[in-house]
Formats: structure tokens, sequence, C-alpha cells
């Protein structure tokens, strides 16, 4: 996937109220917790995510993220799921958290 596919891809699920989100990382996230994990290849390299509920998270909501990017990339692609994860108004706003690279 492309960096502008990505992007595109994310502003469609926020426009559509964020719904299908944990399943485009996750396929068989069953839809019945905000929790999820997974990975993607945008412009050959891996981008991870780790969503976690209100029950087992820090802050509110927490999103975690990290890859072979740079920060600036990470923060763009981290703050276009965030908004579509968001756009699901399911409890709370997610919390971005950037971790290293694995």
């Amino acid at each position: 996937m492309t960096k502008q596919g990505f992007l595109k891809k994310m502003a469609s699920l926020a426009d559509d109220g964020g719904w299908g989100t944990q399943n485009f990382f996750d396929p068989n996230d069953d839809g019945g917790c905000p929790c999820f994990c997974g990975s993607i290849k945008i412009d050959g390299k891996m981008l991870y995510v780790n969503g976690k509920c209100w029950r087992v998270s820090d802050n509110d909501q927490d999103l975690y993220v990290w890859g072979e990017f740079t920060k600036k990339e990470l923060r763009e692609y981290a703050e276009s799921i965030k908004k579509a994860l968001d756009a699901q108004e399911w409890y709370n706003p997610y919390t971005i958290i950037y971790e290293e690279s694995k």
C-alpha cells in the first residue's frame, strides 16, 4: 500500500464513522471490543499498531504505533488512525503512544 492510499483509507473510514478500522488491521477482529493489533506494509516499510480499550489501557483508550518511519511520517499515520478510531465514539478518545521500533 502507498502512503497516499493508506491516508485515503483512514480518511474514508473516519468519514464513515470509523467502523471497520480495527478490521483493517486485524481481519479476524470480531467487533466486540475496541482492542485490536495488527500491521500493514506502507511503501515497503512496516507500520505496527495496538489499540487498547479503557479496561486495559493506561489512559482512556491507548493507541500504540511504531514502525520503520520518520517521526513525522509515524505521527501522520498515527493521527489518521486515531481520527478513524475516535469517529466511532466508542467510550473515549484514543491517546497516541509512540513506541520505539521493535
